[in-house]
């Protein structure tokens, strides 16, 4: 399998502050690839060294086969688009699009091919002859997109792009984005602190947490099956329900038993020993109301239109229960649930390590 990017034993260290621990990863050509955890993780750290923007303090990064440790940014054949719009305010679109053309040697007909062929695709074309401050944010996004687009390069790096976007927005960009990329089929690293973002767009995720990977994987996979609790409860919203407790043998399998004495089944493949101190976590949406079942009491509900979401109370632990229906639950009420015990994870309290699912 032939390899675009790759980082061997990565570092990277400010005086005596290390940032980046060993870092190994490989990004297969044409894969669009998330990093993705919270401020400070080091995941636009890591972005930048590929980039060229930060030296690598030791390990050895390669791109194409080609080792580009010392290889000036300019040099390396990718393009970045950053938070910032970063366009010449006095150019025109056609001009900041043009800009990156002019020091590659491309002659007019090609100029005008590929500015033609990026405004096509970004829905640009009307937008040719005028300024940046004549765009809005969604427009001026698209023109730094075109501006990286236009000179077709081995990779494509993008540092939150989206990020200084509304909203709505920010869906429409990612959904435009992604198809994008479908049609381009270009390697890109997407760099974003949004785990909707990264569920939504990435064909794999690499979830960072105090300059070290976390986990890498498909997004579904650190949805259903996290190797930790962290990824367990940074990966989706509402976040995963976290229940500690201690295993406890019952019957032909374990159940986790919480310091206020409720019993909750556990898979039966949880690699799991008497008295150890155990998380079960358990996805809102796969715990149900139902007439008999857990005690639960409700202390507030967060209608969203087609489903609402209650937060409250099992004994001691909060819980956050999405059923997808509209229920009609009030604060203060009690009710029954039930819980797909398949779908459960359950992780080692010492470790924060996930002891189901081959982990």
């Amino acid at each position: 399998m032939s390899v675009a990017v790759s980082l061997r034993s990565v570092r990277k260290a400010f005086g005596t502050v290390k940032v980046i621990h060993n870092i190994d990863l490989e990004i297969v050509p044409g894969e669009f690839l998330v990093l993705v955890g919270p401020s400070g993780c080091g995941k636009s750290t890591l972005l930048r060294m590929i980039a060229g923007l930060e030296d690598v303090t030791s390990g050895q990064i390669t791109i194409d086969g080609e080792v580009v440790n010392d290889v000036d940014p300019a040099d390396r054949d990718i393009a970045m688009v950053f938070q910032s719009y970063a366009l010449y305010p006095h150019m025109t679109v056609r001009d900041n699009l043009m800009f990156g053309l002019n020091a590659r040697g491309f002659d007019a007909p090609e100029k005008t091919r590929r500015i033609n062929e990026t405004a096509k695709a970004l829905g640009l074309e009307q937008l040719l002859d005028r300024y940046p401050r004549q765009l809005s944010g969604g427009q001026r996004q698209r023109v730094a997109m075109g501006r990286a687009i236009v000179r077709d390069p081995r990779t494509f790096l993008f540092d939150e792009p989206l990020s200084n976007l509304d909203a709505q927005l920010r869906v429409q960009m990612r959904v435009e984005l992604k198809a994008l990329h479908k049609r381009l089929k270009t390697t890109a690293i997407y760099v974003t602190h949004d785990q909707v973002e990264a569920m939504t767009m990435a064909d794999r995720i690499v979830l960072m947490r105090g300059g070290h990977i976390e986990q890498i994987g498909p997004p579904l996979e650190l949805y259903d099956r996290p190797a930790t609790t962290f990824v367990a409860q940074f990966i989706g919203s509402p976040t995963m329900n976290m229940i500690q407790g201690k295993a406890k043998r019952n019957g032909n399998g374990h159940v986790l038993e919480t310091n206020d004495g409720l019993q909750l089944p556990l898979p039966p493949d949880a690699r799991v020993t008497n008295a150890q101190s155990i998380v079960l976590g358990l996805r809102p949406e796969h715990i149900v109301v139902t007439d008999a079942g857990l005690p639960y009491l409700v202390d507030l509900t967060e209608p969203l239109g087609r489903e609402i979401l209650l937060y409250g109370s099992l004994g001691a632990t909060p819980i956050c229960v999405a059923p997808g229906v509209r229920l009609d639950v009030e604060a203060g009420g009690k009710v029954a649930l039930q819980y797909d015990v398949a779908k459960a994870c359950v992780f080692d309290a010492a470790s924060e390590r996930s002891v189901r699912h081959g982990a």
